[in-house]
């Protein structure tokens, strides 16, 4: 007979605040229990995980360059099968591309290889309160994903919300079915005392459910059909300390991400007027960046919803730079790898 691992979900919007809930998460984790924290970017490199490796109380596995719902399911499979079978996790903590459909996750673990290691606990789903429209809850299908699968809501960043949007937000996922465990309206991702250990609603007898469907102003459209956009075409520089260069691109999303050694230090002031300047670049998404900037120091950049954030972070392995376009050209490209050059200490 095997242990029975829990697996917690914590999907959402991108910048919704999903790696600073799970930091939130760590600082609860019981000291007897071995947590695994799987975290998957749509980016063309992995910067989550190394927020995340500051903590030091977890284990943490990467699933970088495609979404774990889609293009990596396989991945996805064979790494929770390794943690299953190779190590003593007591609970498993996912954290999916903001791109991602947990419907499609939990899908996964029907596998009869998997449902015996595993045992489904709270889906947490996590949304900006100030970026999070109703015409965008009515009509996207992973927003649909999102609200209809979570056991826990979380409507982050509350400060940033007019009254009236929140009102109107509360009144909308206080009507959903199935029910939810906990709808919490918070900042900075605070959440103390979060129980994570009910099971997620599928693993109930549907009799078990109150019965409260969605009324009919709440269904949901489907996207129209849309064409595979042409690949595009850049060659990353020789960069001094350069790693690698990775783009990532789908139908709706392009990321480049660069990786530097240990040597590589950067001029933080350019960065931050670099990540300012998006502002004015409607086709960026989100940009995230660990840098050396002195001999023992690094900064976490993070550019999101026309925010620009910098602090000061305890990582102390390579620098890495990554940006999440809606669309953009070998010109934009070049132009931030020029941005980078220029920000590279000589």
């Amino acid at each position: 007979m095997h242990k029975s691992i829990k697996l917690t979900l914590i999907s959402g919007t991108l910048g919704a605040g999903k790696t600073t809930l799970i930091k939130q998460l760590l600082k609860q984790k019981p000291k007897d229990e071995h947590w695994v924290l799987l975290v998957n970017e749509f980016g063309a490199i992995g910067i989550d995980g190394a927020i995340l490796n500051e903590q030091a109380v977890a284990d943490i596995v990467e699933i970088p360059g495609g979404c774990i719902c889609c293009s990596s399911q396989a991945e996805l499979t064979e790494t929770l099968l390794n943690i299953a079978q190779n190590s003593a996790a007591d609970r498993v903590i996912i954290e999916p591309t903001g791109l991602g459909e947990p419907d499609k996750i939990i899908d996964i673990f029907n596998d009869i290889n998997l449902e015996k290691y595993y045992q489904i606990q709270s889906l947490i789903s996590v949304f900006d309160a100030s970026h999070t429209s109703l015409e965008e809850l009515h009509s996207l299908k992973i927003m649909q994903s999102l609200v209809t699968m979570a056991d826990i809501i979380i409507i982050n960043k509350t400060d940033l919300a007019k009254s009236s949007q929140l009102e109107a937000l509360e009144h909308y996922f206080h009507k959903l079915y199935p029910p939810k465990q906990n709808i919490i309206f918070t900042q900075n991702s605070l959440t103390p005392n979060l129980n994570l250990n009910e099971p997620h609603f599928s693993q109930h007898k549907t009799a078990e459910l109150s019965f409260n469907f969605l009324s009919s102003e709440n269904g949901f459209k489907l996207n129209k059909t849309i064409e595979a956009p042409e690949p595009i075409q850049f060659k990353a520089k020789s960069l001094p300390h350069l790693l690698k260069c990775n783009i990532q691109q789908d139908l709706h999303k392009l990321a480049i991400g660069w990786v530097f050694d240990e040597q590589a230090e950067f001029n933080w002031q350019p960065i931050q007027a670099l990540l300012n300047q998006f502002k004015n670049q409607k086709q960026v998404l989100r940009a995230k960046a660990i840098l050396k900037v002195g001999e023992n120091a690094r900064m976490l950049f993070q550019y999101v919803n026309q925010q620009t954030s910098r602090d000061i972070i305890a990582y102390r392995k390579d620098s890495r730079f990554e940006v999440i376009f809606e669309s953009a050209s070998s010109e934009d490209l070049n132009a931030l790898e020029k941005a980078l050059e220029q920000a590279l200490k000589a």
